[in-house]
């Protein structure tokens, strides 16, 4: 045999790498199969490929006109006249809408002094909300809905609405409103120089919806709520588009139209406050559960702030020294210091101060003193020069919608002495005519005027007096200074007038007063 034949040595090399291969999967040793037999291999098992799940089918981006449907003008009414407006957006098909609170709740607890306003404060609530939707883009809304506050959060500058009625008062089922309504987006992947385009019923676009378009110009922290919580823009926020509709270009609500920052130059950035930080109060309105603010706090409820004295100073733990009832004439500050009980910290607390009944100065700022203590000072100076003669007084708000929760009086300067003289007149306001037989009842300091009418008692009655036919009146008993006395005036055919009296050291001894009375 012929050892160097080159098939030969083709076929062992074969046998042997079969030989390894088989070795190396760690099978069995090998049955040979005869050259002679047939071999019936079984067809391969399929093995099914793995499922897919579709794609979504993309939502369609809304059109101009479906998000021009979506942005209402929200109205605050007070009776028929309408005081302010804003914008806003609805955001479920059901009727809730989102605003700014400075549009529908300027009493949000630290609205005011998010924008160091003290005005917000004290506005007035609109006896309602109207809702104003858009069936014609080149004509004004038209007013259609009553909304109530659902919830609102002033550190944010935020509100939300529910529609709970027609104009005439007639309750609506939510399930039939039907309304078109924008997407809620992600604020956190809006990123510079990015389009928006913003919706609204600015008043300087006249009283038909206004669109206006710009680029995201950047973000703006704010403390206490963390990063990117404004949404910058080119696009400029006028008065009435506050509250209103930013979305991105796949027409999702970004922002919230909500305040401008000016230049000396001129120039204006517009601020969103971000969606995203809306979205608690959103999901909290869905579910039908009361929104609680991480941001902003309204206070116990039971705010109690008590004057302990006035005094000359005050030392380091604000408690009072030399203590006094007034300040003579050339005092350089008056100083009062009060105790107080169940304050909550992070509530907004104002401090108003009056001098001779004009209010001259206020501070305002956000509790961080605790929940109680007995010494706590308030302090007002005019700068190093000596305090005005006259009468002061210091009147404390705090807690949810800023009650007055307490106040004070002192004197700077010599005391007059003497109580007021009472006299006046009460004329008929459509004649002018004095009015005969006319009451001026000065009710004992401290009566209730509300319980008193329910239940008028004379024991109650500090002084009265009945008009002659000329409508006039004097009152035999005077008047002591720095009290306060609840007054009321009535007579047969006329609405009843009240008020209080209230006189200090400066004022004069006599007192003149004129009081109309409409009829009924």
């Amino acid at each position: 045999m012929n050892t160097n034949n080159p098939l030969h040595n083709r076929l062992l090399i074969s046998v042997v790498v079969l030989l390894i291969a088989s070795l190396a999967c760690g099978n069995a040793p090998v049955e040979v199969v005869p050259p002679t037999a047939t071999a019936t291999l079984a067809p391969p098992t399929a093995t099914p490929l793995p499922t897919s799940t579709p794609l979504p089918t993309p939502k369609p981006i809304p059109t101009i006109s479906e998000l021009t449907q979506a942005t209402v003008q929200v109205l605050a009414m007070f009776g028929e006249d309408i005081e302010w407006w804003g914008s806003g957006t609805i955001i479920s098909s059901d009727g809730l809408i989102l605003t700014n609170a400075h549009v529908a709740h300027p009493q949000a607890s630290g609205l005011a002094l998010f924008y160091d306003d003290l005005s917000l404060a004290f506005s007035p609530l609109p006896d309602q909300l109207a809702i104003a939707v858009v069936d014609d883009e080149s004509k004004p809304p038209e007013q259609k809905y009553i909304a109530e506050v659902v919830s609102s959060d002033g550190v944010l500058d935020l509100a939300v609405l529910r529609i709970v009625s027609d104009m005439d008062g007639e309750p609506i089922n939510p399930k039939e409103l039907q309304l078109s309504f924008v997407e809620v987006g992600d604020s956190d992947t809006v990123h510079l120089g990015e389009s928006i385009r913003i919706f609204g019923f600015p008043g300087i676009g006249g009283e038909t919806i206004t669109f206006t378009q710009g680029t995201v110009s950047g973000f703006e922290s704010q403390d206490n709520v963390g990063d990117k919580a404004f949404i910058k823009t080119d696009t400029e926020i006028a008065g009435g588009n506050s509250g209103g509709l930013a979305v991105n270009e796949a027409g999702q609500i970004i922002g919230v139209p909500t305040l401008t920052v000016s230049s000396d130059s001129g120039s204006v950035i517009g601020r969103l406050r971000s969606i995203n930080l809306a979205k608690p109060m959103l999901e909290a309105a869905v579910a039908g559960k009361k929104y609680v603010s991480e941001f902003a706090e309204e206070g116990t409820g039971n705010e109690n702030f008590t004057l302990t004295t006035w005094a000359e100073d005050y030392d380091d733990n604000q408690c009072p020294v030399e203590p006094l009832e007034r300040y003579p004439s050339g005092a350089l500050s008056i100083v009062s210091s009060w105790s107080y009980q169940d304050m909550a910290e992070g509530e907004d607390f104002i401090v108003l101060y009056y001098h001779n009944r004009d209010f001259i100065y206020y501070e305002f700022f956000a509790w961080d003193e605790g929940s109680s203590a007995d010494c706590y000072v308030l302090f007002l100076n005019y700068g190093g020069s000596a305090m005005p003669e006259g009468d002061y007084r210091v009147e404390v708000y705090a807690g949810k919608g800023y009650p007055l929760i307490s106040s004070a009086d002192t004197v700077v300067g010599p005391v007059k002495s003497g109580d007021i003289k009472i006299k006046g007149w009460v004329f008929d306001n459509l004649t002018g005519d004095g009015i005969l037989d006319a009451n001026f009842i000065v009710l004992n300091p401290g009566v209730d005027l509300d319980a008193w009418l329910d239940n008028p008692t004379e024991a109650d009655i500090f002084s009265a007096a009945a008009t002659d036919a000329n409508g006039r009146f004097t009152l035999s008993d005077t008047l002591e200074r720095l009290v306060e006395y609840p007054v009321l005036v009535f007579v047969d055919g006329y609405n009843l007038a009240s008020g209080f009296l209230r006189y200090g050291q400066t004022d004069p001894a006599q007192d003149e007063i004129t009081v109309y009375l409409d009829p009924r």
